[in-house]
This record gives C-alpha cells, sequence and structure tokens, in this order.
C-alpha cells in the first residue's frame, strides 16, 4: 500500500493501516520528527521528501510493488493525475489491469469519513475485493469501532475474554 501526502503532523491514514497489519510506504512531504514517528510505527518512509516537487519521482518509484495507492492531500490533483498516468501505462506494457490510485478528495468516497474508513477500504481493495465489497468492510469496521460501548455487558464479556481489550482486539485477533 503506497500512501502520498503531506505527512508533516497528518498520517492518520498511514498509521490506521499498520494497525490492520498493511505494508505501508509513504511518499510526500515530512519533517524529521514526522518520518521518526511513521519508522517506529512500522512504515517505509524512504519517499518521504522536503519540497513538493520531489513528490511525483518518489510515489511512482514506489508505485510498482503496490496493490493500491491512495493521495490524501486535498489540492493535489496534479500530483493524482500523474500517478494514474503512470501506473495506466505500466499496467498497459504489463499487460495487467491497473491498480487502483485513489484520491481523497474525490466525492466519489464521500462514504469514507475517517482515516480508519479509508484504511480498512483501501486494504480490502488490496487485498483483492471489489469496490462494493470494500465498501461494507470499511462501513462494517469502523460502525464497530465507532459504536463499541464499554459499559455494555456485551463489552465487558469481550474484555473479559481478551484480556481487557475489548471488541475491537476480538475483531482483529479472531476467537481464541
Amino acid at each position: 500500500m503506497l500512501v502520498v501526502g503531506d505527512f508533516r503532523g497528518r498520517y492518520a491514514e498511514a498509521l490506521a493501516l499498520r494497525a490492520l497489519g498493511v505494508r505501508v510506504f509513504v511518499a510526500g512531504l515530512a519533517r524529521a520528527a514526522d518520518r521518526r514517528i511513521l519508522e517506529r510505527a512500522g512504515v517505509a518512509v524512504s519517499g518521504l521528501v522536503r519540497t513538493r516537487e520531489g513528490v511525483i519521482p518518489e510515489a511512482a518509484d514506489r508505485m510498482g510493488g503496490c496493490d493500491v495507492t491512495l493521495v490524501t492531500e486535498p489540492g493535489w490533483e496534479a500530483e493524482y493525475s500523474a500517478l494514474v498516468e503512470v501506473e495506466t501505462e505500466r499496467a498497459a506494457m504489463d499487460g495487467r489491469a491497473r491498480s487502483p490510485v485513489l484520491y481523497r478528495a474525490d466525492a466519489r468516497y464521500d462514504f469514507l469519513k475517517t482515516p480508519e474508513a479509508w484504511a480498512a477500504y483501501v486494504a480490502a481493495l488490496a487485498a483483492g475485493a471489489r469496490g462494493d465489497v470494500a465498501k461494507e468492510f470499511a462501513a462494517e469496521l469502523t460502525d464497530g469501532h465507532q459504536n463499541q460501548n464499554p459499559s455494555s455487558s456485551r463489552s465487558g464479556r469481550a474484555q473479559k475474554r481478551n484480556g481487557g481489550k475489548g471488541n475491537a482486539a476480538a475483531r482483529r485477533n479472531g476467537p481464541l
């Protein structure tokens, strides 16, 4: 998974993907402190640069091994368009279908309200799910996370069963 954007204090999607166990590469802008935070989370940070002009070449270099590319920054239409063009050309040369390149500012994805929803959606796409299935997966995963009520008896049982970690841990780890 490749996440492209401005990571200067904003990297929620990359961290949410890592929380789902997805291997994440980033290309974009970042400060040294942001780079360290992402590195500690297990994100591949070699595509981080200091100026916006360097983002497209770094992202294009990293797209080859990624199933999905997500451009997180609104106003980065030029970067998004360039990456779609790169992926379209590579797919044509390789004789394969084009990998998805998603743009967070695209109105088609307005149903994805949180970084966790985006992470679930693109993780499902990267795993080979169709768009409608990925949408359903994102809704189920984020609805369960948002509706979790720690005072309910159901949550209490889940916390006991999962060592105090609650329903989210049960969904991630499966039955004990």
